[in-house]
């Protein structure tokens, strides 16, 4: 599960938002911020998200170690969980 914490995405030629969200991913009793690439249709689940309070994201990708913000990528799933 994730919160969706900065949107800076661009407007491509299809005057469609995509590009670099920043997320709050819970897992177990911690919380990490993480960095990903949305695509169009991911990028609009991610501005729901954000705008809705109790919104949140089911994610699956692969998380990379390092410093926060991490690089999560491959990401397979992005749901929106509305409440």
């Amino acid at each position: 599960m994730a919160s969706v914490e900065h949107l800076a995405g661009e407007i491509d030629d299809n005057n469609l938002r995509s590009g670099d969200v920043i997320l709050n991913l819970y897992q177990e009793d911690e919380i990490i911020k993480a960095k990903t690439i949305l695509d169009a249709k991911q990028y609009i689940k991610a501005d729901q998200a954000h705008m809705t309070a109790g919104s949140y994201i089911r994610v699956k990708g692969k998380f990379h170690p390092g410093n926060q913000p991490r690089n999560l990528t491959d990401v397979s799933l992005f749901e929106l969980i509305m409440p």
